[in-house]
């Protein structure tokens, strides 16, 4: 899908005017998105398996700015260059649905799709092992610091009987 634009410059005042100068007012923009609505677009689906999908929207995001020079401070004077397309597909709902970005959760083709479907599903796996690993580690450290606590109520408990035992023997010497 093709979309012209008109550039729209937004500025502010005095050293701000070196922005405006940078772009003019109605240049025209040309951006190309990947999909357009109506196409057929493939997201990973319920256990990693490629879904068909239906555009229904077009989100394009653009930033070009030169930034400000001199300005180093805030990181919203300095260049930005960023490019964002994101789609909702009519199945999953327009304006309240998922929003899906390409190359990331929505691809142009079934086969592209399928490779990160099983990306996704290996770091899924991955991601099952560590936990796995972590939660046995956690568990050896309980275990550890049972260990420790019994042992300390063991010796408290034989400290105990030991003090009890010559109480018993003192009392028992005074009648």
């Amino acid at each position: 899908m093709k979309i012209k634009l008109d550039r729209v410059v937004v500025g502010g005042y005095g050293w701000r005017d070196e922005v405006r100068r940078h772009y003019k007012a109605g240049e025209q923009m040309i951006f190309n998105s990947k999909l357009s609505p109506g196409d057929v677009a493939w997201v990973v689906g319920d256990e990693y398996i490629p879904i068909g999908v239906t555009i229904g929207r077009v989100k394009i995001t653009h930033t070009d700015s030169p930034g400000v020079e001199g300005e180093e401070v805030f990181s919203n004077y300095l260049p930005q260059k960023n490019h964002k397309e994101e789609y909702m597909a009519i199945e999953s709902g327009i304006g309240s649905g998922r929003l899906y970005t390409i190359g990331e959760s929505i691809f142009e083709t079934e086969k592209e799709c399928r490779v990160a479907c099983d990306k996704q599903e290996k770091k899924h796996k991955e991601q099952i092992l560590e936990n796995e690993l972590s939660s046995i580690k956690s568990l050896r450290r309980g275990i550890k610091d049972f260990r420790s606590a019994l042992k300390y109520k063991e010796d408290k408990l034989e400290r105990l009987e030991v003090e009890l035992k010559k109480r018993k023997e003192a009392k028992a010497a005074t009648t």
